[in-house]
């Protein structure tokens, strides 16, 4: 007979208690780095989630600095307290809810990092820069602004008319220019001139001489004078206008400070506006007496009239007048600028027109202030 091996019965429990200790060791390291894991993608989570909250506050606070910066610019310019430098903005707390921002004017060529002081104030660039509650987020973003004069043409002659294959330049009518060669400019012959005029220029370093007239039927017709010019008489009113002014009659409408059609009247004229001085008013009117004076002789104004002006009374105006026509102008108004019409068809009485230095400078200062289309960026 063969031999009978036996096991202990102490032996099976051993083997079995270490399986399982293995195993459970086995199960706790892997939910250890699972739950590790879990720990760090919640983190990550919540990192990302708080980097992307910071990020949307800075981005904010910039793009209401921007917008603040810009409201303050198409109101005024950048220069509203005239020291001939740009003005230092602070955005109030209550247009970014309390978040952090800086808004300045630099020089055109300045990056969003780094803010040049600007050359001019023709042409700048708006950089704000927003931060997060905590300053650990910053978003900076920029848009380039300009100004311009409203009209990018200066008047050419005291007064300018294209002209009608009827009669012009009716009535009684003095025209002065001791600033430049030219008094009146048009497409009219001056064969179809009734009535008398006459006009002034200076002649020799003297002011207010008498270079041509017209007295009963005869003429006299000094170089201050342009008649019969066929490519003034042959544009279209409305490319008339766009030559003499550098801008589209729609584009004047658009971008006035008072706009008047209908039955609405100017703006009570009061010393606290200067008389409207400063402003560009279009109206689209069939007929339009002012009935008042505008503008001052530092603060002129420029009108257009959609429509035929007329002036009664003794009215003056310090500016440019531009309007389809001149209807009448009775007693002894007086423009103290220029006038650009489609044409003159009555003067009557002592009706003046005279090229003041002064109110051609304050045209000068008649601004249109601007975004530049597709300049904005947060980005260099």
């Amino acid at each position: 007979m063969g031999s009978v091996t036996t096991v202990k019965p102490s032996m099976v429990p051993k083997q079995t208690g270490m399986a399982t200790l293995l195993v459970s060791v086995v199960l706790l390291a892997v939910m250890s780095v699972m739950a590790i894991y879990t720990s760090r993608s919640s983190l990550m989570e919540l990192t990302l989630t708080n980097n992307a909250y910071r990020a949307k506050q800075a981005a904010e606070a910039a793009e209401a600095g921007l917008d603040f910066a810009l409201a303050y610019y198409l109101q005024g310019g950048a220069d509203q307290n005239n020291d001939n430098a740009a003005d230092t903005l602070t955005v109030p707390t209550s247009l970014t809810g309390g978040k952090r921002v800086s808004v300045a004017f630099c020089d055109p060529s300045s990056t969003l990092t780094n803010c040049l002081p600007p050359t001019s104030l023709g042409r700048l660039r708006i950089i704000a820069t927003g931060y997060s509650d905590d300053d650990t987020a910053v978003s900076r973003v920029g848009v380039l602004v300009s100004e311009e004069n409203f009209l990018t043409v200066n008047p050419k002659a005291t007064l300018t008319a294209k002209g009608a294959t009827s009669a012009t330049l009716n009535g009684n009518l003095t025209v002065i220019n001791n600033m430049g060669s030219t008094t009146i400019w048009t497409g009219t012959d001056i064969s179809a001139m009734t009535g008398s005029f006459e006009t002034k220029i200076n002649i020799n370093g003297a002011d207010n001489q008498i270079s041509s007239e017209k007295v009963g039927s005869k003429f006299y017709v000094g170089p201050d004078v342009v008649y019969n010019d066929q490519s003034l008489k042959n544009l279209s009113l409305a490319d008339y206008f766009e030559q003499m002014t550098g801008r589209p009659q729609s584009e004047m409408a658009a971008l006035a400070d008072i706009r008047i059609s209908g039955t609405a009247t100017l703006p009570a004229a009061t010393a606290a506006n200067d008389y409207l001085g400063g402003k560009v008013i279009y109206v689209d009117k069939a007929t339009f007496d002012p009935n008042t004076n505008l503008g001052t002789a530092t603060k002129p104004v420029i009108l257009i009239v959609n429509g035929a002006f007329e002036l009664n009374g003794s009215n003056t105006i310090h500016g440019v007048v531009i309007a389809n026509s001149l209807n009448k102008a009775n007693g002894n108004a007086r423009i103290n600028g220029a006038m650009i019409v489609g044409d003159v068809n009555n003067a009557n009485g002592g009706f003046t027109i005279e090229m003041v230095p002064s109110v051609i400078n304050g045209l000068n200062k008649i601004t249109v202030k601007s975004s530049v289309g597709n300049s904005w960026r947060d980005w260099d």
